[in-house]
Parts: structure tokens; sequence; C-alpha cells
């Protein structure tokens, strides 16, 4: 089983660094690259100076997937694409450098279409990388392939059984694809290990609606409207909510409470001096 990494938060860990394989031998012009160049990340100009380079050891190449990762956690997502289409040209079977391929285009450039594409060769290599797999499942939510992102949300808690977030988005997944009661089933769990999760509170709430249970959804946008750090947008979900039941007198009374809370303020007189 793979640990997952933190990249975006503090860049690539040394200790996971090490496991970047071995160097390639024998002389290929595609592949040769100015070391001291592609450790710091220039990678134009380690492509200009590829007659006169030499193979990156295996040094140089963690030195330059660290940096990659630094990049990618200081926002500078093209840099770190750069660097690690550099690094799969030198080594195209290590997980480690598709891993934060995977991540670069998802988190970094927010192409979720390219970066699924990246992950299914990622996971060709290594079936079993969690950073991979949960990428997976994002993109394929994005892309609206809710049926698709179960399966592969299904694969990831499998792995890494820990992770609410994940279990987070499967709900999200089992919601969009119609699967009400598998969705709020859930979210019931989530939310009761963490009652003040604003997001998952929501997603219930949205869950109970769609099932038909139209008490316990109200229940749920109520404690929304409390929990919420702004009282007027925490309002309107609940609002909204009675717009949707068709329940005119609830829905003056809440439009009553949210034009309370949006009048300004009385003035207070200075008293003269």
């Amino acid at each position: 089983m793979r640990i997952a990494v933190s990249l975006l938060v503090a860049g690539v860990p040394l200790a996971l660094a090490s496991a970047c394989g071995g160097v390639p031998s024998g002389p290929n012009p595609d592949v040769l690259r100015s070391t001291v160049d592609l450790a710091k990340g220039h990678v134009a100009r380690a492509r200009n100076a590829s007659e006169n380079a030499v193979y990156p050891s295996r040094e140089e190449q963690r030195e330059a997937f660290i940096h990659a990762g630094d990049a990618l956690a200081r926002g500078e997502a093209r840099d770190a694409l750069d660097i690690v289409r550099v690094l799969l040209e030198l080594q195209p079977a290590n997980w480690m450098f598709h891993s934060l391929l995977v991540q670069t285009l998802y988190f970094g450039l927010h192409d979720a279409e390219r970066a699924l594409d990246a992950a299914g060769r990622c996971l060709h290599v290594d079936p079993l990388v969690i950073e991979c797999l949960q990428v997976r499942a994002l993109a394929l939510l994005d892309l609206g392939r809710s049926t698709e992102a179960r399966l592969a949300l299904d694969t990831y808690i499998e792995v890494n059984p820990a992770d609410e977030r994940a279990q987070e988005l499967l709900s999200r997944a089992r919601l969009d694809s119609g699967d009400t009661e598998g969705a709020a089933a859930l979210l019931r769990a989530l939310v009761a290990r963490s009652p003040d999760n604003l997001r998952r509170r929501l997603l219930l709430a949205h869950a109970e609606e769609r099932s038909g249970r139209v008490d316990e959804a109200e229940r749920q946008f109520m404690v929304v409207s409390r929990i919420h750090r702004d009282p007027v947008a925490g309002l309107t979900y609940l609002l909204r909510f009675y717009e949707r039941q068709e329940r005119s007198a609830d829905v003056r009374a809440i439009r009553s409470e949210i034009n309370r809370l949006q009048r300004p303020a009385p003035r207070r007189r200075l008293d003269p001096l």
C-alpha cells in the first residue's frame, strides 16, 4: 500500500524521495539533460544543453523531484509540470513521478480531464497509489461521471478506509447518481462524527429531502442556519427549502428574519460637547 503524501502543503519529503528508481543506462539523446539545470528546475536550459549533458544521477533526480514538489506547493504548477515530464522521460515506470504529475495537473492546473488520463497511466504502473486513486475519483466527479466516480471511490476507500473526505465524496457521487438512500446513510455516520461540519450537514439535508424525509431535511437545514458563520447565508438555505416545499407562511417568516438581519443598525447620536 502506498502512503499518502501532502505535496501541496510541504513539498516532497526527503524520506519519500529516496524511493526514486535507478538511473537509466546507455546513450539516448532524447533523455540527455544538463544535470545542474535539471536539479534547479531550469528545464528549457537543460534541453538546450543536452548535447553536453550526462544522465542525471539518482541523487540529482531526487533533487529535481523535490524541487518540483516545492514548486507545486508554491503555486508554480507549470514549472512543476515541466520538471516531472522530464523525470518521467528518464523513468517512465516510476510511480512517484506519475503521482506528482497527476497532482500537478489536478490541484495545480485544475485540469480534470488530463489529470484523469494521467491517473490512469499511474495506476497502470501501480494500482495502489493513493493519490492517483483519489484524483481519479475527484476528476470523474468534476466531469459529471458520477457512476464511474462511485466505483473509483469504492476502490480508493478499500485502500484507505479511514479517509472521511473520501467517504464524503462517495456520498456526493451516490447523491449525483440517484442513490439518495445510500448517500444519506453514509452522511449520517459522517455527521455523527463531526456535527459542526457545515458541508456534510448540507449534503445530508439535500439527501434527506431527495429521499422524501421532509421533516428530517428541515431539521438539518435548521441546524445549518444555526451553525453557519453567516446568519443570512444559513437562513437562505432554509428559505430555499421552504420555497421548494411551497410552504408560504414559513417563506414569509424566514424572509422577514433575513430582512431584519440585513437592516443596518441605527447610528448612535453623539452628545453635543
